[in-house]
């Protein structure tokens, strides 16, 4: 499958509910009440909440709470699926975070990474219902 074939159906098993990046990033998310600072930039760029996807899916199957990426999107060329995670080492570091603190948790988020990835194509193909789309090939 394609990803412009993938992606519709994804969005479709969350009733269709677009969102943008900056929504769904912690220093801007309306839903843990913090203020807009990305929107000020004007973020348009419409991506699946992939959180939504997988909680939806976790509760529906019965599953313990699996890891995710914060977000599906398509590119403009739409060539490619990507899986997006949001961090906020900007945000860090302008309060009074210092770079051992970053290297840290930088550190925490790469150990996680791989799984998030893993899980994310799991949920996928249990979407899509093709335990061969997304496969990785080495």
């Amino acid at each position: 499958m394609t990803p412009t074939e993938i992606y519709p159906i994804v969005l479709a098993y969350i009733d269709g509910k677009l969102t943008v990046i900056c929504r769904l990033h912690s220093a801007c998310s309306p839903n843990k009440d913090r203020s807009y600072r990305c929107i000020i930039v004007g973020s348009k760029y419409d991506v699946i909440d992939f959180d939504a996807v997988k909680i939806k899916m976790d509760i529906e199957r019965r599953l313990e709470s699996r890891k995710s990426v914060d977000a599906l999107a398509l590119p403009p060329n739409q060539s490619a699926l990507c899986f997006v995670e949001l961090k906020s080492w900007d945000l860090l570091l302008s309060n009074g975070g210092t770079e051992s603190k970053v290297r840290r948790q930088a550190s925490k988020y790469a150990s996680d990474l791989p799984q998030k990835l893993t899980d994310s194509l799991s949920i996928c193909r249990d979407i899509i219902g093709d335990e061969n789309t997304l496969m990785v090939v080495e």
